[in-house]
């Protein structure tokens, strides 16, 4: 399986902005990590994440070895689909080695996922891949798609 791109960033760039891009970028960079970490605390802890997806927001997953792909599109089925959070988390997403590159109010990153969970009586370990874009909407950084790839899944042993 291939592996998505990482989104270029020449590491000078920083350098040729002014004092006042370089704090807005700075700031916009914080608040995409803050919205990462919040997805990922909110599913570990049962709770939906419709709210921070755009209204035409898009999640995909694939799982390790196939080609199939489950996608959510739209602001309600994503609500819809991620309400069952609330009565069975998904797991606990460690999302981790964020690369993130601007293009005004929009932003792309690529980052890590290890994902610890549970269900039916096993525990499962799985890692891989999310390829995210973001949006700017009033004022406020959304995913606009988080493309999720798994590239390793297992079950690890029986849930105590």
């Amino acid at each position: 399986m291939a592996q998505p791109p990482i989104p270029a960033r020449d590491n000078q760039a920083f350098s040729a902005m002014t004092l006042e891009q370089k704090v807005q970028e700075l700031a916009d960079r914080e608040e995409i990590r803050q919205l990462l970490a919040l997805y990922a605390q909110r599913v570990n802890h049962g709770h939906g994440v419709a709210d921070l997806f755009t209204q035409d927001g898009v999640w995909t997953m694939r799982a390790p070895g196939s080609d199939a792909v489950r996608e959510i599109r739209g602001g309600e089925a994503l609500k819809v689909a991620f309400s069952s959070f609330t009565t069975d988390p998904a797991g606990a997403p460690m999302i981790h080695n964020v690369v993130i590159a601007f293009d005004g109010d929009r932003a792309e990153a690529m980052d890590m996922n290890d994902l610890w969970s549970s269900a039916n009586g096993k525990r499962h370990h799985a890692w891989g891949n999310y390829q995210d874009t973001f949006r700017k909407v009033d004022g406020r950084w959304l995913f606009s798609a988080r493309h999720m790839t798994f590239t390793e899944w297992h079950d690890v042993a029986e849930a105590q």
